[in-house]
């Protein structure tokens, strides 16, 4: 009776040192991301400082359609690999030339 106690316990904890892992990965996927949209702001901003920014999109993976003023333009992400500390590297972004109607 014992062992079966010891064994469901010592299960229940391994989970949930299994859960929190995902959990943190879960928290830096998101960090990353907000780190990305960021990057894209500032890029969009300095190109179309006259057009305030009304949204970002998400459109595939490292690309996002950004509507500002009368203005759409593509962002692509170039580089976003995570350092060992967990903080982003400098991300950089190209964007396609602008469409304003």
């Amino acid at each position: 009776m014992k062992k079966a106690i010891f064994l469901c316990t010592a299960a229940f904890l391994l989970s949930g040192i299994g859960v929190s892992h995902q959990a943190q990965a879960a928290v830096s996927a998101s960090k990353q991301r907000a780190a990305e949209v960021k990057a894209i702001v500032d890029t969009v901003a300095k190109k179309l400082p006259k057009h305030p920014i009304h949204s970002v999109m998400y459109i595939r993976a490292n690309n996002f359609e950004v509507l500002a003023g009368t203005c759409s333009l593509r962002a692509h992400i170039l580089t976003s690999k995570t350092v060992s500390a967990g903080k982003a590297d400098k991300i950089k972004v190209r964007l396609n030339r602008e469409r304003c109607q």
